[in-house]
C-alpha cells in the first residue's frame, strides 16, 4: 500500500486535471519514473537477499516483502524524528528571548507583506489569462474555468470583475487539446499561489499577535532595524 497506493493516491490530489480519468492518467504518468526505479531496487535488493540466503524460498520472499513493507515508515520515522530533535530545541531556544523574537517577527513581516502582494499579483495574472482563454473556448472548457474560479477565496474575487484590455502574449492554444493543457497548467499554478498566499497571510497574522503581544514588555517601540 505504502510502495503503490499512496503515491498515486497523493499525485492524484494534486493532479490540476479535472475529470476522474485524466487525474488517474496524469498520477500513473507522473509516477511511471518512480515505479521504474521502485521495481529495479526491490530486484537488486531481492537478487541481494537470496544470493546472502543461499537460494529463494517462499519463507525469504515473504520475509523480504514484510521489511519492504516497514522500510517506508521506518524512513519517514527517521527524517521527520531527526528534523524535530533540531528545530523544535532551536526554536524554543529563539523564542526565549523577546528581544531576538520581535527583531526577527519585524523583519518577517516586512518581507512577508512583499511575498503576499507577489502572490497577489501572480494570482492577477492566471485570472487574465483565464479570461482570455475564455473568451474564444469552447463551453466544455468555460466549466472548467468557472471551477477555477470558484477556489478562489472571496476576498481576491475582485480579480474576476477587471475590465482591462487582455494582453496580446497571453498564449490561449491553437487547438482544443492545447488549450486544455493550458487551463489544466493555469489550475495547477492557481492551487499553489493560493496554498502559498494562505500560508503567508496566516504567518503574518501570527506576526502580528506576536508584536502586539510583545508590545505590552519592555521592548515597547522596538524596530527590526535596531
Amino acid at each position: 500500500m505504502c510502495w503503490l497506493v499512496l503515491p498515486i493516491l497523493t499525485s492524484y490530489l494534486d493532479s490540476c486535471e479535472f475529470t476522474f480519468w485524466d487525474k488517474l492518467r496524469y498520477s500513473l504518468k507522473l509516477n511511471m519514473i518512480y515505479y521504474v526505479v521502485e521495481i529495479g531496487a526491490v530486484l537488486v535488493f531481492g537478487i541481494l537477499y537470496f544470493a546472502l540466503k543461499d537460494g529463494a524460498n517462499a519463507e525469504g520472499a515473504k520475509g523480504l516483502l514484510m521489511a519492504l513493507a516497514s522500510a517506508w515508515a521506518l524512513v519517514q520515522i527517521i527524517l521527520f524524528l531527526s528534523n524535530g530533535i533540531i528545530d523544535v530545541p532551536r526554536d524554543l531556544w529563539r523564542r526565549s528571548s523577546n528581544k531576538l523574537r520581535l527583531k526577527t517577527v519585524c523583519c518577517m513581516m516586512t518581507q512577508g507583506q512583499d511575498i503576499l502582494e507577489e502572490d497577489r499579483m501572480t494570482i492577477e495574472q492566471c485570472v487574465e489569462q483565464l479570461q482570455a482563454i475564455e473568451i474564444v473556448t469552447t463551453v466544455e472548457n468555460k466549466a472548467y474555468i468557472n471551477k477555477i474560479y470558484e477556489i478562489i477565496p472571496e476576498e481576491l474575487t475582485s480579480f474576476r470583475s477587471m475590465t482591462g484590455a487582455i494582453s496580446p502574449d497571453v498564449d490561449v492554444g491553437t487547438s482544443h487539446k492545447e488549450t486544455r493543457e493550458k487551463i489544466a497548467d493555469l489550475h495547477y499554478k492557481m492551487k499553489s499561489c493560493l496554498h502559498e498566499y494562505a500560508v503567508h497571510k496566516e504567518y503574518l497574522a501570527m506576526c502580528s499577535m506576536c508584536v502586539a503581544n510583545t508590545s505590552g514588555s519592555s521592548w515597547r517601540g522596538y524596530s527590526c532595524a535596531t
